[in-house]
């Protein structure tokens, strides 16, 4: 991924991560991996070429003659970029130095893609509303999409199934296209505001927003050549980002029961899904079970069906219906909610994690939708950070204690705080007396044996 501040990031389905390579343009535009499994970068409205070593380290590689959009890897080494204010393709040599008009003209080119199959490139018009396909030796070979009801579509990515994802520049949509036949199919819609980036990712579709600095990530399993495509797009997984304590905290800690959902993503291309049947497992050393109840999935028409006879030994199951489906267009549904608590002995930096086995998914209209699922296993993360570790320095000091009365008297704290972290009393606010227990510590005075300074909390793997 690129981004304004003249930086390159690696980007997963979940996390963007630490700058990979600084300093690569002005406004880094398209992005591609070279044979030598270099990066080569354009400068999205400039004429200069970048070239990214494994290392991160980079070095100018070419000036283009016209401004530059994207940029694709040819299977021999050469590349192809676009240039919207020439409304045309260039190939560029494997060395940089040759860089000449290919192909037809197209009205404002912008994302291109090489699908290996066909040794074509597929190439979005943003003017035309099109997808043009370019053979190799520069022939024009048609559009596609043509009518299709996308407007000003940027970025274009090629999927495993053979399908081509597309994004519109300002309407947030997110479409796939059949090549075979040039039927155009809405995937998702994003509140995004200038879309420009676009790529799959193993499990989910990314996509950038330049306009509001976000990035959107869409469940999409597209599967191997040979399958229908997007399969039905379904995620479930146990999401620690919404743990909730059950006492009412900001915060959970070993010892403390909290409340966690088993969520289902389902993508606008599934069906919408009508039974499931799926276990739980975990480490009973580490977590233990209180209980579990449905979630929005089940309606008053619905069943919720739970076995929790194994939940001693660390296991359960359980099968839900509903006779029309749920789900279609894009939706999240809570599954069901689990109840747990972590064992006291589980220390900061150890993962808890739980199992999630899917045995059965179906529609309302009788289709097997498991072959399409992605599962996330459930994983709940011990922080380095502590209770009373506001300021995320790895430990509860008198910096942190400062921190919490200047928040008791609304003055203006240190950025990036976590102030939930300063509920070290456990009484669901923070205060002053957290703020006197924390100091307390620091010179060895007695503190309430029910602190939680110093307790790592729970949180999301990162």
């Amino acid at each position: 991924d690129r981004d304004l501040g003249t930086a390159l990031h690696p980007i997963t389905a979940n996390t963007v991560g630490d700058p990979f390579a600084t300093n690569v343009g002005i406004s880094p535009g398209g992005l591609t991996k070279g044979g030598d499994d270099a990066f080569y970068l354009v400068e999205g409205f400039g004429n200069d070429i970048v070239r990214i070593l494994p290392d991160g380290s980079s070095a100018p590689f070419a000036i283009s003659p016209v401004t530059l959009r994207y940029i694709e890897a040819g299977p021999d080494g050469e590349f192809y970029v676009s240039s919207c204010p020439a409304h045309q393709l260039h190939r560029m040599s494997s060395d940089g130095t040759v860089i000449e008009p290919f192909g037809p003209f197209i009205s404002c080119p912008y994302g291109i893609v090489y699908d290996p199959t066909e040794s074509v490139l597929y190439v979005t018009s943003l003017f035309d509303n099109q997808i043009h396909r370019v053979g190799l030796d520069g022939s024009d070979l048609g559009v596609i999409g043509d009518g299709a009801g996308f407007l000003r579509p940027t970025d274009i990515d090629l999927g495993r199934s053979g399908l081509l994802y597309i994004v519109e520049e300002f309407e947030g949509r997110v479409w796939t296209v059949d090549p075979s036949d040039g039927q155009a199919q809405l995937l998702a819609t994003t509140p995004g505001t200038f879309e420009r980036g676009l790529a799959l990712v193993e499990g989910a579709l990314l996509m950038a927003d330049l306009g509001g600095g976000e990035f959107y990530s869409f469940p999409v399993n597209d599967g191997p050549v040979g399958t229908d495509g997007p399969v039905s797009g379904i995620t479930v997984t146990l999401v620690p980002d919404d743990i909730v304590n059950l006492g009412g905290l900001a915060k959970s800690i070993p010892g403390e029961n909290f409340r966690i959902p088993l969520n289902i993503q389902i993508s606008p291309v599934a069906t919408a899904v009508a039974n499931y049947t799926l276990g739980l497992s975990w480490d009973v050393a580490r977590l233990d079970f209180l209980d579990l109840a449905p979630g929005d999935f089940t309606t008053v028409e619905g069943t919720f069906v739970p076995n929790t006879t194994d939940a001693a030994t660390g296991s359960l199951a359980v099968t839900g219906a509903e006779p029309d489906g749920r789900g279609a267009g894009g939706a999240e549904f809570t599954l069901f909610t689990l109840d747990l608590v972590v064992d006291e002995s589980v220390a900061a930096g150890d993962v808890v994690a739980v199992a999630i086995d899917v045995t059965e998914l179906g529609s309302a209209l009788n289709e097997d939708l498991l072959p399409g699922v992605v599962v996330v296993p459930g994983q709940i993360c011990l922080s380095l950070n502590p209770m009373g570790d506001v300021t995320l320095d790895g430990r509860a000091s008198a910096a942190d204690a400062t921190q919490i009365l200047r928040h008791v008297v609304n003055l203006q704290t240190a950025p990036d705080i976590d102030i939930d972290r300063g509920d070290v009393t456990g009484d669901g606010i923070v205060g002053v007396g957290d703020a006197v227990d924390i100091l307390r510590d620091l010179v060895d005075l007695s503190v309430p044996t029910s602190s939680r300074i110093g307790r790592p909390p729970l949180e999301a793997c990162s």
